[in-house]
């Protein structure tokens, strides 16, 4: 089953034109239309199902500068750990005017609503850190509140170690870490503080209502 609804549908075909790539789009894909391209480093998980045409991270694009005209990442950045860093390599591929399409969960409605929303401030804060986050004790104790009852990785028998504590190296190694919350707010400001320039904001999406959509395009350098 294809992702989206009819407003989404409505602003993927508005702003995302030309040549592109969808970042970790599972088995279902909000950008599937021609000239995107589908990339994802967990293609295994998704087996028969999965649509990826390439195997790569979305940290370290495959594409030269300013070659795209779009990029979309549903409930992608909220498992990167530099959130700036990703942000300035998915600006770096898209051409002047170039869409970022963001979704992202809402903070006030899923599972990390106890926690505080990452600001501006905040991740700029983090720029440098000599620590992996996931071994931050702040950022894990945070992320493991917020984890409720279950996930389908936690029967994983890697995902423990063998004291019963969480193996923290094997999940964030496969990016099942919320490392930041945020509302449509805060994103705003986050993206605008990246090089892009804000064109819609939705803060939450009629086919999933734990989700919110910021839309914004790539500034002049």
């Amino acid at each position: 089953m294809i992702a989206g609804g009819a407003l989404t549908d409505h602003l993927l075909a508005v702003y995302c034109t030309g040549r592109g790539v969808e970042i970790g789009p599972g088995a279902t894909p909000y950008g599937r239309r021609p000239g995107t391209v589908m990339l994802d480093r967990f293609a295994e998980r998704h087996l028969r199902q999965s649509v990826v045409d390439v195997i790569g991270d979305g940290r370290a694009l495959p594409f030269t500068d300013g070659s795209l005209h779009h990029v979309i990442a549903s409930h992608v950045l909220e498992h990167q750990p530099d959130v700036l860093a990703t942000l300035a390599e998915w600006r770096r591929v898209l051409a002047a005017e170039g869409a970022l399409v963001l979704m992202l969960p809402h903070l006030e409605r899923t599972l990390d609503r106890d926690r505080q929303p990452a600001d501006v401030s905040h991740l700029v804060g983090e720029t440098g850190a000599t620590q992996p986050l996931h071994l931050d004790d702040v950022h894990w104790s945070e992320f493991e509140a917020s984890l409720g009852d279950h996930h389908y990785w936690m029967d994983d028998p890697r995902a423990r170690l063998g004291d019963g504590s969480w193996n923290r190296e094997w999940i964030a190694a496969n990016q099942f870490i919320h490392y930041h919350a945020w509302t449509q707010h805060e994103m705003a400001a986050i993206v605008t503080q990246a090089g892009f320039h804000v064109a819609a904001v939705i803060e939450e999406l009629p086919e999933r209502p734990d989700t919110f959509l910021v839309i914004a395009r790539r500034s002049a350098p």
